[in-house]
Formats: C-alpha cells, structure tokens, sequence
C-alpha cells in the first residue's frame, strides 16, 4: 500500500486491502503506513512540479478501527507529511482538494496549533 502507478502527469495510488468478501478496508495503522510510503514515492517521481491530492481516505474507503473525520484525515496526512522528512523545493508545492462540506468539518484553530507544534 502507498505504492505509486505513474501516467504520464497522474499518479494511481494502491490504498486499501481487500477482505473476504472483496470489500477494501483500512486500518488507522496501515493508513498511516501508507501514506508514509506514499510521500515517499512522491518525493522521487513529482520532477519539482507541484503535486494536487485529494484528501486521501475521505471518499468510499472502510474505515475499520478508526472514525475518519475530515479534519481527523487531514491531521494524519500533513503529519506523514512531517515525519516522512520529504522537502518540496520552490516552487513547488502540495494542494489537498477537499469537498466543500469537508471544509466545514475542519477545525482551523486546531491546525493553527498543529502547525505551532512544529508542521
């Protein structure tokens, strides 16, 4: 998971397992697990360009041990982001599109402190 498929200027993301009876799921572990290996992959094959994501794990994806809240997705991506110790050079940058009724789910003053705290 967290490995990327490149298309010309696309990225195909693997994401999700798949049970028994062919859904995909994902635990908070592998989530978070995958997009360290995703920030990763970005990071060799993005060529200085800026990169346009989707809020990754908001759409159909089966959460399984964890409730994904918007603002809760959005934590967990920009803090791979941090850990993965992957640097954009300018002026390059990373765009998460989010729905609009994602919008308003999203906590800005508690990204403001998560940003103090270091992102």
């Amino acid at each position: 998971m967290g490995s990327i498929f490149k298309d010309k200027d696309y990225f195909l993301v693997a994401f999700s397992k798949f049970d028994q009876d062919n859904k995909a799921n994902l635990k908070l572990n592998e989530y978070e697990n995958c997009l360290i290996h995703f920030w990763n992959e970005v990071n060799t094959l993005y060529n200085q360009s800026t990169v346009v994501i989707p809020l990754l794990g908001s759409g159909i994806t089966r959460h399984r041990d964890f409730d994904a809240k918007p603002h809760d997705l959005l934590e967990v991506m920009l803090w791979t982001f941090k850990i993965s110790k992957v640097k954009f050079r300018e002026p390059s940058k990373i765009i998460i599109v989010m729905l609009e009724n994602h919008l308003k789910e999203v906590n800005y003053y508690r990204l403001k402190e998560f940003e103090k705290s270091g992102l």
